[in-house]
């Protein structure tokens, strides 16, 4: 049996070790906008734009493109992009790669959404509040919220929750401030 106090002395080394190491990521980024309790892993590609809330966890081999906003508690797996739509290739007589690039849409993902493992999600697209994409999905239109969405192109699966209570229960929890609930992000 382990000593309840190792955990207590544990836990707080593995958080001041976590922000120490997630404000040189972010320097290193030149990130501004990423919650203090947030975690990303290395090696991954983020726009200096992007918006990340609290207790959130963005994994290796991430490719996030500008224009980009989560909210708290969101999670990405290990090589999801979030890209795309945003090339001009209907100009006649010019090359694609010489057409330039529109405006890049806006892509908003809500609270507590999990992108799976090897996910791309196109630009200008919104993910609704406590959404699941399943892994390696092509997501090409908005997600509504609690929805659980997978394949290529993504298509609704099933909803998170059954009833309305549900659904109230949990908005509750996500209205309040963030704050951490039981183990957060941990490979054992």
């Amino acid at each position: 049996m382990k000593n309840k106090y190792f955990y207590r002395v544990t836990d707080g080394a593995l958080t001041l070790f976590r922000m120490l190491q997630k404000k040189i990521i972010c320097f290193y980024l030149r990130l501004d906008n990423i919650g203090d309790t947030s975690r990303i892993v290395l090696p991954c590609y983020i726009s200096k734009d992007f918006v990340l809330g609290e207790y959130s966890f963005i994994n290796k081999n991430s490719f996030i493109a500008s224009h980009v906003e989560c909210g708290n508690y969101v999670m990405f797996g290990p090589n999801v992009t979030v890209a795309g739509n945003d090339h001009n290739y209907n100009i006649p007589e010019m090359p694609t790669i010489f057409s330039g690039r529109p405006k890049t849409q806006k892509t908003k993902i809500g609270h507590d959404v999990w992108i799976g493992a090897n996910s791309t999600v196109k630009a200008g697209v919104t993910i609704g509040n406590g959404a699941i994409i399943a892994m390696g999905s092509l997501v090409l239109a908005d997600v509504p919220d609690y929805a659980i969405v997978g394949g290529v192109p993504a298509r609704l699966i099933k909803k998170r929750f059954d009833s309305h209570k549900e659904i109230d229960k949990h908005e509750k929890v996500l209205s309040l401030s963030p704050q951490r609930f039981g183990d957060y992000c941990r490979n054992e």
